[in-house]
């Protein structure tokens, strides 16, 4: 079991990490930098609220990877599975309304998914 526990804080740390890749990919984009100066990502105010939700994003991919390595059984188990599905969910949610401008974009994205399957997947194996 202890080889699941590390193989999930890996996975959320990872998952934490492309997260993380994705929202920089914004400063490398033509005009990204002067979108976020003027308060705008993809079209969208940056607001508190989103803010907010984009750091989230990031830090329950991290609180997760400390979790997973201390609790126990069943509730390491459901834990992860239920705030990995909570996480697709969200970032489907953000990708639909800010949209992406770019192939990194895609791709990052699209490893966030597969890391968090991969979570959801690990996490089933634990009894």
């Amino acid at each position: 079991m202890e080889d699941v526990k590390t193989n999930l804080a890996v996975l959320w740390i990872i998952r934490g990490l492309a997260f993380l890749c994705d929202g920089l990919l914004v400063l490398y984009e033509p005009g990204g930098i002067d979108q976020m100066l003027t308060g705008e990502l993809y079209g969208m105010q940056l607001g508190d609220e989103l803010s907010l939700m984009l750091v989230f994003m990031l830090v329950v991919s991290l609180i997760m990877a400390l979790l997973s390595l201390n609790m126990k059984g069943s509730v390491n188990k459901w834990a992860n599975i239920l705030v990995g599905l909570v996480l697709i969910v969200v970032g489907i949610a953000l990708n639909l309304s800010m949209g992406a401008t770019s192939i990194a974009h895609y791709v990052v994205q699209g490893l966030q998914y597969v890391f968090t399957a991969l979570i959801i997947w690990f996490a089933w194996k634990i009894k």
